[in-house]
């Protein structure tokens, strides 16, 4: 039988004939196929799980961080409430001696001898700025420490997404290698 183009396309022809023809060999193609196709979908669903856990620890950690910067404002708003009440009570200590001493004059007494009377507005005056700028600062260490704390969950979060991670790439990795060697028996 000499060489012909024809001849090659007719053995191709009736080789696809004889495969179609084939029910067992058709069946077992099908199920090849519905495999491979099984595979792609869970390459797609581990792919989807990784993408949803990098998004999930990056939004977690950025909450994290904007919390912990949140706290550091208000530790800042608390010294700044402290001193803004320091402020008022000095004004109120200055209004409260000045009064005192007009009175003490408009009275007729020498104004040294409301000295008495202004120590005592002093020493309020000064144990109530006392106790507003200690616990200021115990309010904003114990803010500052909760931000710090926050922080570092943050850094956890960030760490645990990496962590988890790999193991998820892995597996990745392991469905594709099967489905390149089911692609390979489908052929």
């Amino acid at each position: 039988m000499a060489f012909s183009f024809s001849n090659i396309l007719s053995t191709k022809q009736q080789t696809l004939a004889d495969d179609s023809m084939d029910p067992s060999r058709y069946g077992n193609r099908y199920a090849k196929g519905l495999s491979l196709l099984n595979r792609a979908g869970g390459m797609v669903n581990t792919a989807m799980g990784l993408y949803a856990n990098r998004l999930a620890s990056s939004m977690a950690t950025n909450r994290l961080n904007m919390s912990a910067l949140w706290q550091e404002l208000q530790a800042s708003n608390i010294e700044t409430n402290a001193t803004e009440q320091s402020n008022a009570i000095r004004n109120e200590l200055l209004n409260n001696m000045a009064s005192t001493n007009a009175l003490f004059a408009a009275r007729g007494f020498d104004i040294s001898s409301a000295e008495g009377a202004n120590i005592i507005s002093r020493r309020r005056a000064g144990n109530d700025l006392l106790n507003i700028q200690s616990q200021a600062k115990l309010d904003a260490i114990a803010t500052r420490a909760a931000a710090a704390q926050t922080r570092s969950d943050a850094s956890m979060t960030r760490a645990m997404g990496r962590y988890e991670r790999p193991g998820m790439k892995g597996e990745l990795f392991k469905q594709g290698v099967n489905f390149v060697s089911g692609l390979r028996g489908l052929l």
